[in-house]
């Protein structure tokens, strides 16, 4: 069974002076290098936690009262011409797909490794026949320029930010 990280912004990132600290009221603080609390919340989830997964959807007819009535465009379902609905608009009951929190650990973005930078998507920056000879440096290079296209007109999280992120290990739950 295949486990992924993901990466998750968790704060506004402070200089790199700053320090994490786990705590009791909390699931992560960062201080200052003098003890002051720059900012503190709880991690977006926990091992054992479900996720599910959302996909781009449509409804075969008006019903949409189970899975029979739903096609995914991950299926090669392009012919499909009409009613297609971002994932962002899918139900939960219609997610064929749930994942299982394994780990979660934070950590600095740029700290993600050639491993993680792969399973996140650094493989669609590259040619696919040169995956083998990749060095860290550039899955990591591959990684940053998919990170800053999704995250960089955000304040704070591009990659030169260096956020602080979740890093989210998952696995496919059996049902």
């Amino acid at each position: 069974m295949t486990e992924t990280s993901t990466p998750a912004q968790i704060a506004p990132s402070p200089g790199q002076s700053a320090c994490l600290y786990p705590t009791a009221q909390v699931d992560w603080q960062v201080r200052s290098k003098h003890g002051v609390v720059l900012s503190s919340e709880k991690l977006p989830c926990q091992p054992g936690d479900s996720l599910w997964v959302r996909e781009t959807w449509a409804s075969v007819n008006d019903l949409m009262h189970n899975l029979d009535d739903i096609i995914y465009r991950a299926d090669g379902n392009a012919g499909w011409k009409h009613g297609w609905r971002p994932s962002i608009h899918m139900p939960r009951w219609a997610s064929r797909i749930t994942l299982e929190v394994t780990d979660v650990r934070v950590e600095r973005l740029q700290d993600i490794s050639k491993a993680d930078a792969l399973a996140e998507g650094a493989l669609e920056a590259v040619e696919v026949g040169y995956i083998g000879s990749m060095t860290c440096d550039q899955a990591r290079q591959a990684f940053a320029e998919l990170w800053d296209d999704l995250h960089k007109h955000r304040p704070g999280l591009s990659w030169d930010d260096n956020p602080w992120v979740a890093a989210i290990q998952s696995r496919v739950a059996q049902p």
